[in-house]
């Protein structure tokens, strides 16, 4: 039984057939730099001046990234090894990094992985097109180092976690997961945690549907996550995505910095355990590509709705890319309203393409014009490669 042990584990290390691994290429992968000059005006003091900015870029490809994988049937080892590449940049050397991304024994259906993992259960993110991060908290005790039992046959999967913080220590922690997928775009996953010596216990699910309409998604989603301790009931999030394609996108627009994912969502979360219950509400829009060259996204968040005039904030923006000759204006606009105290707003245009590696852009940032705060305006020249 001894001698079997050891030849099942042996196959986890054991390689097999290989492919897309990494491979040597050296070449200039970027040479780049930019320059840019700033003048301003404070509009409130009336002071005035210059900013300067310069940055280059020097970066040589020494190893293209790649995965290796082995493969079998029955009983056999699977480790999957990947690698990002070797680069070498004028700021730092970029030492080749190597992971390993699954170290699994398959006994048929059934297998062990031997990578470190964890033990709690719950986290999850309601599905937002503005990320205002609405989600359920990740519960139970956090255990790192041990192994994972797992069974994936569609429409269900079930993976226990036995694990503990590090070796000689006898603090274990078990975690119990199972998923399902019994239609094309629906989800649900349950989860339970509990630490032997601590008694530290989570429990979490979630469930989330992507329906298609059209040339649109319909993503209703819910999440759940509690300690299980006396009185404590639990934190829900609640979301829904009316999506008009997949992908975060970064929205380079006045007042937002988040991603977004095309289309319109309203979510919220729900602190259950609180005696005077607050309501968070979030809805946003963020229009992606559907209108050609339109760039828009709209959001309004409060922290209680029940006392929305006192803790919600709105922003809004846009810009368009017109042609114009040979060259690009892109004009740009954004409010930013927050409570009843603070409205900010801001107005630019960037001019692209007129000139060989030259853009030009001016933007007028106003303070809080509720406090008679007229900001700031600039103007800009970038000289890029």
């Amino acid at each position: 039984m001894k001698k079997a042990l050891v030849v099942l584990l042996a196959l986890a290390l054991v390689g097999g057939a290989f492919a897309d691994a990494p491979v040597a290429n050296v070449e200039v992968a970027d040479f780049s730099g930019s320059a840019t000059v700033t003048w301003g005006v404070n509009l409130d003091t009336s002071k005035t001046g210059f900013k300067n900015d310069a940055s280059a870029t020097f970066n040589v490809n020494i190893a293209d990234g790649g995965s290796a994988a082995t493969e079998g049937d029955g009983v056999w080892g699977e480790i999957v090894i990947k690698t990002d590449g070797l680069q070498i940049t004028d700021a730092e050397n970029k030492n080749g990094t190597a992971s390993v991304d699954a170290a699994l024994l398959h006994l048929g259906p059934v297998y062990m992985g031997i990578l470190k993992g964890g033990t709690q259960v719950g986290a999850y993110d309601a599905p937002e097109a503005i990320k205002q991060y609405h989600s359920t908290e990740a519960v139970g005790a956090d255990k790192e180092h041990g192994v994972v039992f797992g069974y994936a046959a569609d429409p269900f999967n079930v993976a226990v976690d036995f694990r503990s913080v590090e070796k000689h220590n006898d603090d274990y922690a078990i975690r119990a997961k199972l998923g399902l997928t019994p239609v094309v775009g629906l989800e649900a996953n349950v989860g339970f945690s509990y630490a032997f010596e601590s008694k530290a216990k989570g429990l979490g699910a979630n469930v989330s549907y992507a329906l298609p309409v059209g040339d649109f998604t319909v993503k209703p989603g819910l999440g759940y996550s509690t300690s299980l301790g006396d009185n404590e009931k639990g934190l829900l999030a609640i979301g829904l995505l009316f999506g008009f394609n997949k992908g975060d996108a970064d929205l380079g627009l006045p007042y937002f910095d988040e991603s977004a994912v095309s289309g319109v969502s309203v979510s919220t979360e729900l602190n259950l355990s609180e005696k005077e219950m607050s309501i968070p509400l979030t809805v946003g829009l963020y229009t992606g590509d559907i209108v050609e060259n339109l760039t828009a996204a709209f959001v309004l968040d409060s922290a209680d709705v029940s006392n929305f005039g006192k803790n919600f904030v709105v922003k809004a923006a846009l810009k368009y890319a017109a042609a114009v000759g040979d060259g690009i204006i892109t004009p740009r606009a954004g409010v930013k309203v927050e409570n009843d105290a603070s409205l900010e707003a801001t107005v630019g245009a960037e001019f692209a393409g007129f000139v060989d590696n030259t853009t030009f852009d001016a933007e007028w940032k106003s303070g809080n014009l509720k406090a008679d705060g007229m900001g700031t305006f600039d103007v800009s020249i970038k000289i890029a490669l």
